[in-house]
């Protein structure tokens, strides 16, 4: 394969004669590699059996997905969806802010990330509900690809995992302690 066939694999936010490039240091390229390695764990799966599942990383152009508050990137920014169901959504990385404003790219599952604001927390019971109502949610991709990334989800059908369980449950005791 020459040069010219390749992929561009790591874009710049201009784009030039070989597609979009962003310059880096070694510890934000460390970020972003984390972060590539959490949006496949997320997308495609972390377990053996997910370990051939294609995956899809594309530059994205300004103003083409949408985030959790329905605003669009102002910057190119790169996707990662699977190749078999790309309308299942994508897990965007801006390589200039790779984690999203996050320290660090969580592995999934970690349990010191599973913490949420208030607000999430509501969103998430209300989420769980609707699984259990109707199988189905409101909730966007990239906040059900977010919980799973925690762990509070699964990865393919965002069914509630154990950890997601016991969030609930400790939420829900919660309630009935402030309530007395």
């Amino acid at each position: 394969m020459t040069n010219d066939e390749q992929a561009i694999a790591i874009p710049s936010g201009e784009q030039g004669e070989r597609g979009f490039q962003w310059t880096m240091t070694v510890s934000q390229m460390k970020a972003f590699a984390a972060e590539l390695t959490l949006a496949a764990e997320t997308i495609g799966g972390d377990d053996d059996e997910s370990a051939d599942i294609e995956l899809i990383l594309s530059a994205a152009k300004p103003g083409t997905v949408r985030d959790d508050d329905s605003e669009t990137n102002s910057t190119p920014i790169l996707t990662v969806h699977l190749a078999e169901y790309p309308e299942e959504g994508v897990y965007p990385i801006d390589p200039c802010d790779p984690t999203a404003g996050r320290d660090a790219a969580p592995a999934a599952g970690d349990a010191q990330h599973a913490t949420l604001s208030n607000d999430e927390l509501r969103e998430f019971l209300d989420t769980v509900d609707q699984f259990g109502d109707c199988g189905e949610t409101t909730t966007v991709d990239a906040t059900l690809m977010r919980w799973a990334s925690m762990g509070l989800l699964e990865c393919t059908h965002y069914e509630v995992t154990d950890k997601g369980r016991e969030l609930v449950d400790a939420a829900l005791q919660r309630q009935e302690v402030h309530a007395e």
